[in-house]
């Protein structure tokens, strides 16, 4: 009785059923927007939060496409065992560290035969541990050997140049690094991991700055794992045990820190454009950020598919727009095509 002296109200009065249409037709409307809004068709793979929104356009900034990967070769009886690091010289030629086995790979990506660049390889009598590895424009080859506290510089063809024994916590002194770069002056910056700091070389391995302590405040680092140089000389630095990414100058003065999506930030690497990747052992995939840590897009999942990531570490791209990412947990490297 009461919806039928309603309908008759709205009848008797026109501008009143106006309005009452107007809002129906409206809501009509939302509900079907809303409705092609959640179902739009995100690229393969992704989800909404993995798109960025910008100047009001959804977008996937970069893609990854699987090309291939490098797994359980066998070399003097022993495989890829938890790889650490990888790096790219200016020939294409990779190094993978394999710290379990006490080996650096060398290898081309499109050829067959694999390389025991450095096997169970010694030093003053102690067996090099190598971690983090950087190749400068010489091809001169940096290794963080963490278990023994110490660099190890040798040349392209394997000869030792450099060894520097630092371990304490002074100046210069090292404990555990695991990451390290080179900036175009030769400048070696290294993640001094569990002395929760950074450390500047000259490529001598004279002492040139220190920047970081332990903690969870601006200016503090807690177990800092990767790092890169872009080409402004932008340090950026994986503090692993905060869950962030912290931006320096080339002399330690903190930039920004960005990562809010990040639970064990690992390596990290710049392409050609200056986009940071950062590989993330806690969420089994690989973030990308412009240099100012604007999110750009994440791909990959934890399993042992093409394309998916158990605690991935090391990352390199090279000149090619190639990335090749450490597969930590599946014992393999990974190739992608940037897109």
């Amino acid at each position: 009785m009461k919806n039928k002296k309603n309908r008759r109200k709205l009848n008797s009065n026109p501008r009143k059923l106006r309005e009452f249409k107007i809002t129906i037709n409206f809501l009509c409307f939302f509900i079907l927007f809303s409705n092609a809004l959640f179902q739009l068709d995100f690229p393969a793979g992704k989800t909404y939060h993995e798109l960025i929104r910008e100047g009001g356009e959804l977008y996937d900034q970069i893609q990854f496409e699987f090309i291939d990967l490098w797994d359980n070769f066998s070399l003097n009886t022993k495989k890829l065992l938890y790889p650490k690091d990888i790096e790219v010289d200016r020939s294409g030629y990779l190094y993978v560290s394999d710290k379990r086995n006490k080996i650096i790979y060398k290898f081309k990506p499109n050829e067959k035969s694999v390389e025991n660049w450095i096997s169970d390889f010694q030093v003053d009598e102690k067996s090099i541990y190598p971690h983090g590895i950087v190749i400068d424009n010489s091809n001169n080859v940096y290794v963080c050997d963490s278990i023994n506290h110490r660099i190890i510089k040798f040349n392209s063809d394997r000869n030792v140049i450099g060894s520097w024994d630092l371990v304490g916590m002074e100046d210069g002194q090292l404990n555990t690094p695991m990451g390290i770069a080179i900036d175009d002056l030769n400048h070696l910056y290294v993640c001094d991991s569990k002395n929760h700091r950074i450390i500047k070389l000259d490529s001598a391995g004279n002492f040139i700055g220190k920047w970081g302590s332990y903690g969870r405040e601006e200016n503090h680092l807690n177990l800092p794992l990767g790092i890169v140089i872009d080409n402004n000389r932008y340090v950026f630095v994986s503090d692993s045990g905060n869950r962030r990414i912290k931006k320096f100058t080339s002399y330690g003065a903190l930039v920004a820190e960005f990562g809010d999506n990040l639970k064990e930030p690992a390596g990290l690497a710049v392409d050609n454009e200056g986009y940071l990747y950062v590989t993330d052992e806690g969420n089994h995939k690989v973030f990308i950020f412009t240099s100012n840590g604007s999110l750009v897009s994440m791909h990959g999942s934890k399993g042992n598919g093409n394309g998916q990531f158990v605690r991935p570490h090391g990352i390199a791209i090279d000149n090619l727009g190639y990335a090749y990412i450490a597969d930590m947990g599946n014992h393999r490297i990974q190739r992608f095509k940037i897109k």
